[in-house]
C-alpha cells in the first residue's frame, strides 16, 4: 500500500518525502500555543488563552497524520532500518502527543490550573525542538548546507582504504557500500567502486558509527563496524578472505532502469541462489554520486533481517535521478548471501566487472607496526605509541589487546578475550618472503600458537616540510619574511607575535592552519597529526 501511494505520486512528477509537507504545522501551533499562553500571563491578556487552547486542539488533530507520513518515509526511503534518529523521533512524536492531550485535558478545567497548561506547554515547546534536531541530523548529519563559501565550509569527511586479499594480492574491481549507524541494519546510502589499483575513496555526509561493507568476485564479502571522525580521510584496512567454493554464490541478472518521469527512476533485477540462503544485501550502488540502494524482494521486504531471503526479482526504492542521459556503466550491483559469499559484481549493462587481482607490491618492513592476519583468521591493526611501546586493534572481533611491549625481537601481549585475560611472548621473524609474529599464548583453560603474518606496513607519516609546500608554500615563503600572497613565515616562532598579531605559540598557529582567518582559508582537511608536523617544521624556520 505504502510504495502504491509513491509510486502513484511519481506518475504526477512528485517525488519529495511527505513528512516535510506537514511536519512544520504542528511545530508551529506548538510555538504558537506557547508564546500565545506567555503572552497572557505577562499582560493578562486571557483571551489569549483561548487562542493557545486552539493551537494545542488543531496541534493535536495535524501531529497524528504527520507521524504518520514520517513512517511511510521511514519505510520508504530508509527501508524501517533503526537509526537512532529515527528512534528518538518515534519516542518524541508519542510524547509530544500525550503533552498535547494533557494541555488540552487541563485547559478544561479553567484558570485553576493555568500553571499547569503553562508548563504542558514548555514541554510541547522542547520536544518540538527535539523532533526538529533529530530531523536535522537524519538530514544533514554534520555535513554544511549548500551556499557557504569555501571559508565557512566544514572540511569534507572521507572513508578510504586499499583492498587487499588474505592471499597477499591487491583486488583491482569490486563495490563498496556503506550503511549509516550500526552494521547490518541494513540503512544502505553510501557507496562507490574498488579502483584497479586495490583503493576506493567515497565522501561521506557526516561522522559517527557506520557500516562498510566491501565485495570483491571470488574473495568472501567484508562487513565491519567503523567509527568516522568528521572532517578528515578516515583509513581503513581491508582484508579480504578468499572464497574457497564460488559454485554456490547467489547470481544477478536481467537488470533493468525504468523510466518513471523525467527526475525519477526504479531499477529490477533478478536474484538466484542455489542454495537458498540468501541474505538482505540486494545493492545498486552510484559510483558517479556516492549513493548506494538496497533492493527488496518485489513482493515486500522481510520483517526478519536474518531469515533466507527469496529468490526472483527484487526492486529498487525510487531514485531521484534524471535516467535520460545516465552512464549504466556507474552504476553497480552486489548482492550476498548469510554465509557471506558476493558472487560476480555487474554494471548497469549487465556485465561483470571482475579484473583479475595483481601482486601486491609493497615491500614489507621488518617492523611491527602495520596490518596482520593470525593464524585464527583474524585481522589486526598494530601502530608504535612510543619507544618499545605499541598498541594493537582487532578487526571484527572481540578480543581487546590491553598492552603490548617490544625489546629487540621480542614483543610481549596481554589481551582480554570473553571476559578473561590472556597472555603471549611473540617472536619477530624477517624472511625473504615474508614477515611473522610468532610465539605462544597462555589462556585460561588454552594455549597454543599465535602466528600472526603481516599484509601491508603502517602508513608513513608525510614530512612537515612536505605538508608545507603542499599545502602552504603557494602563499608563504619559507626563507624570508617578505610577502608572496600572505606574509613570510622564517623566524615565525623566534618572533614574540605572530603576523596576526595574536601571540607566537602552538596554539594559536594550530587555530589559524584550521580555521583560517582574514583572506586564508582553512585546511580543515589535514589530519591532527599532520597539522602538528607542519607546525614542527615551521619551528626550524
Amino acid at each position: 500500500m505504502i510504495e502504491f501511494i509513491y509510486q502513484t505520486l511519481t506518475q504526477f512528477g512528485y517525488t519529495h518525502p511527505l513528512h516535510p509537507t506537514l511536519t512544520h504545522v504542528p511545530i508551529g501551533l506548538v510555538i504558537g500555543a506557547f508564546l500565545f499562553a506567555l503572552a497572557a500571563q505577562i499582560f493578562r491578556w486571557t483571551s489569549l488563552i483561548q487562542t493557545a487552547r486552539h493551537c494545542v486542539i488543531l496541534a493535536v488533530i495535524v501531529v497524528v497524520p504527520t507521524a504518520l507520513l514520517g513512517i511511510m518515509d521511514w519505510q520508504h526511503f530508509y527501508g524501517g532500518a533503526m537509526l537512532f534518529p529515527f528512534k528518538m523521533k518515534l519516542v518524541l512524536a508519542g510524547v509530544l502527543l500525550i503533552f498535547l492531550v494533557l494541555a488540552v485535558i487541563f485547559g478544561l478545567f479553567g484558570e485553576k490550573f493555568t500553571k499547569v497548561v503553562l508548563a504542558m506547554y514548555v514541554l510541547c515547546l522542547l520536544n518540538a525542538v527535539g523532533l526538529g534536531y533529530f530531523g536535522g541530523e537524519l538530514v544533514y548529519g554534520t555535513q554544511t548546507p549548500a551556499g557557504l563559501d569555501n571559508s565557512q565550509a566544514v572540511a569534507q569527511t572521507y572513508v578510504s582504504g586499499k583492498v587487499i586479499t588474505a592471499d597477499g594480492m591487491v583486488v583491482a574491481s569490486g563495490a563498496v557500500a556503506l550503511e549509516k549507524g550500526e552494521l547490518h541494519n541494513n540503512a544502505f546510502l553510501a557507496g562507490g567502486a574498488i579502483g584497479p589499483d586495490g583503493t576506493f575513496k567515497i565522501p561521506l555526509p557526516s561522522g559517527g558509527p557506520w557500516g562498510l561493507h566491501v565485495y570483491s568476485e571470488k574473495y568472501i564479502y567484508f562487513p565491519l563496524q567503523i567509527q568516522i571522525k568528521a572532517g578528515v580521510d578516515n583509513d581503513i584496512p581491508v582484508i579480504l578472505p578468499v572464497d574457497g567454493m564460488t559454485s554456490d554464490d547467489p547470481r544477478v541478472s536481467n537488470i533493468q532502469f525504468n523510466k518513471l518521469s523525467d527526475q525519477v527512476f526504479q531499477i529490477k533485477m533478478q536474484v538466484e541462489d542455489s542454495n537458498k540462503n540468501l541474505g538482505p544485501q540486494m545493492l545498486a550502488i552510484d559510483t558517479k554520486r556516492f549513493k548506494s540502494y538496497r533492493l527488496v524482494p518485489k513482493a515486500g521486504d522481510l520483517k526478519d533481517m536474518k531469515a533466507d531471503f527469496p529468490t526472483g526479482e527484487y526492486v529498487s526504492p525510487f531514485i531521484p535521478v534524471a535516467l535520460d542521459g545516465e552512464d549504466l556503466n556507474d552504476w553497480l550491483f552486489a548482492v550476498a548471501d548469510h554465509q557471506c559469499s558476493n558472487g560476480a559484481i555487474y554494471n548497469g549493462l549487465g556485465q561483470s566487472v571482475f579484473k583479475p587481482t595483481v601482486a601486491h607490491f609493497e615491500t614489507l618492513a621488518c617492523d611491527v607496526p602495520g596490518i596482520w592476519k593470525s593464524n585464527f583468521d583474524k585481522v589486526y591493526q598494530f601502530s608504535q605509541t612510543a619507544p618499545g611501546v605499541l598498541a594493537g586493534e582487532q578487526f571484527e572481533g572481540s578480543l581487546v589487546i590491553e598492552k603490548m611491549e617490544q625489546s629487540g625481537d621480542r614483543v610481549s601481549v596481554a589481551f582480554g578475550f570473553e571476559g578473561q585475560k590472556g597472555t603471549a611472548e611473540l617472536q619477530l621473524q624477517c624472511q625473504a618472503k615474508e614477515v611473522l609474529l610468532k610465539g605462544p599464548f597462555q589462556y585460561p583453560d588454552r594455549s597454543g600458537d599465535w602466528v600472526f603474518t603481516k599484509l601491508k606496513n603502517a602508513k608513513t607519516a608525510i614530512s612537515g616540510q612536505k605538508l608545507f609546500e603542499t599545502n602552504c608554500a603557494i602563499c608563504h615563503f619559507n626563507d624570508r619574511k617578505d610577502a608572496k600572497v600572505g606574509p613570510g613565515l622564517a623566524g615565525l616562532f623566534k618572533s614574540p607575535r605572530l603576523p596576526s598579531g595574536q601571540p607566537a605559540t602552538e596554539e594559536k598557529v594550530q587555530e589559524q592552519i584550521v580555521n583560517g582567518g582574514a583572506k586564508m582559508p582553512p585546511f580543515k582537511h589535514l589530519k591532527d597529526d599532520e597539522v602538528q608536523a607542519i607546525i614542527d617544521y615551521l619551528k626550524e624556520l
